[in-house]
């Protein structure tokens, strides 16, 4: 069964969206359901929580995602947010980017000593960030091992 059926999609998203013509799931984590949309106006990421617990994420990941644009990082525009309080859940409808993730180019590194760098040097970029550009408010300060 598919993670996001189209009826399921608020209708408020469709003004953004135009006609879809089709969504597929990527493999991704077990927070949200995540959908690539290709429509008649482009593609785009939709990504739906459900219960408080993971809407409450998906706020923080909107507040983040916009504190950190206007930085070096490529950061995905988040176009339109929906909370469905009544259903216990919310969507986000965010830009795509043509490119591999990093669980994709993991599994795909067969070399050790590589997939370890491509780790240090996502957590380093991570933790440069979330110090110098991401407000305390959002609570995502990285406590650093020592």
């Amino acid at each position: 069964m598919e993670p996001i059926r189209l009826n399921e999609i608020p209708n408020e998203l469709f003004d953004s969206l135009g006609t879809v013509k089709n969504i597929y799931f990527p493999s991704q984590g077990h927070t949200s359901d995540v959908g690539i949309i290709e429509s008649a106006k482009g593609r785009f990421v939709i990504k739906r929580t459900k219960g408080e617990q993971y809407c409450s994420w998906l706020s923080r990941e909107v507040h983040a995602l916009n504190c950190l644009t206007g930085t070096s990082l490529p950061i995905p525009a988040v176009y339109q947010v929906v909370e469905q309080k009544n259903e216990n859940q919310a969507w986000a409808l965010m830009q795509y980017f043509e490119g591999e993730t990093l669980r994709e180019a993991l599994y795909k590194e067969k070399n050790t000593d590589r997939r370890h760098e491509m780790i240090f040097l996502f957590r380093s970029r991570f933790v440069k960030y979330s110090f110098n550009a991401l407000p305390e408010t959002i609570g995502w300060r990285v406590r650093l091992a020592g």
